[in-house]
């Protein structure tokens, strides 16, 4: 049976993990836990989500519901987007889920381990990081099987070829560590699942995967660890990476290496001259998944450009998005 041709009927939510890191009151409370060696690339707002979510809307009309969970004092401007993508946004403020001794968080892996606590949420859902989008049209068995499960998607390369990022930049110890801790738990141990790292754009999840996590001792322990971590600490691990290695061992998740031009990884960096190739690439192939990663510390001509190109890319009216910008109370 071509599981392409064959529908899904369960609902497919998508959810978000936002800030704007561009905020005051956020930068405050930032640099009150925040150490020396920060990457604050990692917290700058550059619009990426205006996009994210209008092109859902272009290419993925069928999502349900759209959660895009935010810190108390922060609201994601939605003014500019269509009415009927807008209906379906839900905003789900930090301590809905996530206990007040673990708050205020800048850890986006924190934020992971409590997304099933997320209220009418689908067994089946997507998680966006908020600098991906679509590029193209998707369908449900993009993401799931008429069965309902879903795809890991694994880089094009074996985890080998990354390991030595894990001694040049020690802050990604975190996939190592959720591999570690899957070895530990798994029951088949497939050979395959340690090999591959995940790729870095839109994922499917699966909510009773997470809630399984939690009931298992050994998980629950480490899962509670990187849940009070306010910052991405070396012992944290990445809970949907997790989800994905428990689910292939479980049968919930199968793995999918999809055509590499189908996920363009586009990064906002100093070099303008591999920035400028990328968006060639991503006019000529108009690939399915994007992600436009920023390294850029400060403002930059880049993300101008990235705007620009985005705006013309999605046929967005430029009277609608003159200003994209985003609101605090």
């Amino acid at each position: 049976m071509d599981e392409k041709k064959t529908p899904v009927t369960f609902p497919i939510d998508i959810v978000y993990a936002w800030a704007d890191g561009n905020d005051p009151q956020y930068q405050k409370l930032l640099a009150q836990v925040s150490r020396k060696d920060m990457h604050y690339a990692r917290f700058a707002e550059s619009n990426e989500l205006f996009y994210s979510l209008y092109s859902i809307y272009k290419f993925a009309p069928w999502v349900r519901k759209i959660f895009i969970i935010v810190a108390d004092y922060q609201n994601p401007s939605l003014q500019n987007l269509p009415s009927s993508l807008v209906n379906k946004i839900t905003l789900i403020r930090q301590h809905e889920i996530m206990p007040g001794n673990a708050l205020p968080t800048f850890n986006s892996m924190a934020i992971e381990t409590v997304l099933h606590l997320i209220p009418d949420l689908s067994e089946h859902f997507i998680y966006f990081n908020d600098d991906t989008m679509l590029g193209n049209h998707v369908q449900p068995t993009d993401f799931f099987t008429p069965n309902g499960e879903g795809y890991f998607f694994k880089k094009w390369l074996p985890r080998i070829f990354f390991q030595p990022i894990r001694f040049l930049w020690p802050e990604f110890n975190y996939l190592h560590q959720s591999i570690t801790l899957y070895k530990q738990i798994a029951q088949k141990k497939k050979k395959s699942a340690v090999l591959w790292h995940g790729l870095h754009h839109c994922q499917p999840c699966r909510k009773s995967i997470f809630e399984m996590l939690w009931k298992n001792p050994k998980t629950k322990t480490i899962l509670n660890a990187t849940l009070h971590s306010h910052l991405r600490a070396n012992h944290n691990i990445q809970p949907t990476a997790l989800m994905h290695l428990t689910g292939l061992d479980s049968g919930s998740m199968l793995e999918r290496q999809m055509p590499i031009s189908s996920h363009l990884f586009i990064k906002l960096h100093h070099y303008s001259m591999f920035f400028h190739i990328q968006l060639l690439l991503l006019k000529k192939f108009k690939p399915q998944f994007l992600c436009f990663n920023s390294e850029l510390k400060k403002p930059s001509v880049l993300e101008k450009q990235m705007n620009q190109t985005l705006l013309a890319y999605f046929k967005i009216n430029t009277n609608q998005a003159n200003k994209v910008n985003y609101q605090n109370d």
